[in-house]
């Protein structure tokens, strides 16, 4: 991806109300778990589904570490060490997720202008992999500052693999 291109976080009905060059655009979709993915915008997307977690208690960190490149064991494992989470499933950020993203970004061709990254609230998980792109081009992501953090987590994965 060239230095020149344009990343952009946001929420995902920013993104869906945004205008979108489908053919040099790409869109990084993170979803919560369960759900299905939204209907393509561009030439170039991607989905994954994660809670947005930044912070884990030791076992679970544990898990995660030690498993997390196998979203399916990693979560199997967890479950059945810690019970079925109240109900809702068990996906923090995993190292999984964050070589989706790399692989997704060095596959985009050179001609990618556009790079926009949605969340639920536009608020962390988006700006943590926004932020992560601009670092590696070299340039400054755009999105709403005045909103948190971005998911210190999901940074940690990105800029550490």
């Amino acid at each position: 991806m060239k230095s020149g291109v344009e990343i952009e976080w946001m929420s995902w009905d920013g993104c869906l109300g945004t205008d979108l060059d489908s053919s040099s655009t790409a869109v990084i979709w993170i979803l919560n778990p369960g759900m299905k993915p939204f209907p393509r915008r561009a030439a170039f997307e991607t989905s994954l589904a994660f809670w947005d977690r930044s912070e884990l208690p030791p076992l679970d960190h544990l898990i995660a570490s030690l498993f997390g490149r196998w979203p399916e064991a990693c979560c199997a494992i967890r479950r059945a060490l810690c019970g079925d989470n109240g109900g809702w499933p068990w996906r923090p950020p995993l190292s999984h997720d964050a070589e989706a993203v790399k692989g997704f970004v060095d596959d985009l061709p050179a001609y990618v202008s556009r790079v926009v990254v949605a969340c639920e609230f536009g608020i962390s998980r988006s700006r943590a992999v926004a932020e992560w792109i601009a670092a590696s081009v070299g340039t400054t992501a755009i999105g709403n500052r005045a909103k948190g953090e971005p998911n210190a987590r999901l940074s940690d994965l990105l800029f550490s693999a």
